[in-house]
């Protein structure tokens, strides 16, 4: 069965075809495991994302408080 997703990793030129490297890490994976996969990092980013900004807004505030 053919799989019909696409995932969203680019190369670095901006279109959607995976350079050799990505290519060749991801060839041993089965369509299911690589979204799986796709899907871990991508909860990975928004919990460092999410722990970026609170550490962001706590600085503001501390300067917001100085002045």
């Amino acid at each position: 069965m053919k799989d019909s997703t696409k995932m969203n990793i680019t190369n670095g030129t901006g279109d959607d075809e995976l350079d050799d490297k990505q290519d060749d890490l991801l060839a041993s994976y089965t369509p299911r495991q690589r979204r799986t996969i796709a899907e871990g990092l991508r909860i990975l980013a928004r919990v460092a994302i999410r722990s970026y900004m609170r550490e962001q807004a706590e600085q503001a505030g501390a300067e917001w408080e100085e002045d």
